[in-house]
């Protein structure tokens, strides 16, 4: 599915693929995706968009929906190095990934060990796995794992994408079910601030 709100003129995903657009009413989004957006903002280190018009904030509304239900996600931005969060993920994706983060211990209520959130650093061309209980990144030295019972979230930055995002998005449904992890850790690099 790909949440939507009607004024969103450059939606991607054609409403004939399966389970098309789904248009979330204002006033539904805004209940829904208020409480986690400014829990996000906080983390983030940032002043949150609420007066700068509906556009933005249904932008924000969306990344809260693409992270409030879904079993894993996979981001594909760049690392923002002036970020103050520890996941350093630049653009709008930040606020999605900051909002499934804070769903888990020792932020949120759900078990750290449930946290299936990958990152693809789009300058450095590497896939990342987030360790939860240490805040931090864990480079991968291949393409994580999609497992085919996980609802997932793919999200990413709005503008054009180098091909080698391209590839490793695409890459991510070439081996969908094989074995708990396709990809074996090769370091973590974990930022305190």
């Amino acid at each position: 599915h790909g949440w939507s709100f009607d004024g969103h003129r450059d939606f991607a995903l054609p409403a004939d693929r399966w389970g098309g657009r789904i248009n979330i009413p204002a006033s539904l989004a805004e209940m829904v995706a208020d409480g986690p957006l400014e829990h996000a903002s906080l983390r983030l280190g940032v002043k949150r968009v609420k007066k700068k018009g509906p556009w933005s904030l249904q932008f924000l509304w969306r990344d809260m929906c693409q992270s409030l239900w879904v079993d894993a996600v996979y981001a594909i931005s760049w690392e923002d190095a002036e970020a103050k969060s520890a996941h350093c993920v630049g653009g709008g994706t930040r606020w999605a990934v900051q909002a499934y983060i804070d769903r888990f211990e020792p932020i949120g209520v759900e078990p750290a060990e449930r946290c299936r959130l990958f990152f693809y650093e789009t300058t450095s061309g590497t896939w990342r796995r987030w360790l939860q209980p240490a805040q931090c990144w864990e480079n991968l030295r291949g393409v994580p794992h999609l497992d085919p019972k996980w609802w997932f979230s793919g999200i990413g930055q709005s503008e054009a994408l180098p091909d080698h995002a391209v590839d490793a998005a695409r890459s991510i449904f070439l081996h969908v079910g094989e074995g708990s992890c396709n990809a074996a850790p090769l370091e973590a690099s974990c930022v305190r601030r």
